[in-house]
């Protein structure tokens, strides 16, 4: 249920919710996210990303190569 004050007397008015809208949100890809961030916030992601173990660049390089890595993980649903 849903609640809400409603009209000009404010009455609390209780409608169901929508089948699927329980509190859960849609997961995005990680590219889609990084998309809405902010200033601070991408930053912080970016900083992230360039402070990546070395040991795991090492094996992105050695395997499908950055650029591929790097578009896989854009295109992957958030944890």
């Amino acid at each position: 249920m849903k609640a809400h004050f409603e009209g000009e007397k404010g009455v609390l008015v209780f409608k169901p919710l929508t089948k699927g809208k329980r509190g859960r949100k849609k997961k995005r890809t990680n590219e889609e996210r990084l998309k809405e961030m902010g200033t601070k916030e991408l930053s912080r992601e970016l900083a992230l990303i360039a402070d990546w173990d070395r040991a795991e660049v090492e094996k992105a390089k050695k395997g499908p190569g950055l650029i591929a890595f790097m578009e896989k993980w854009l295109r992957e649903k958030e944890a």
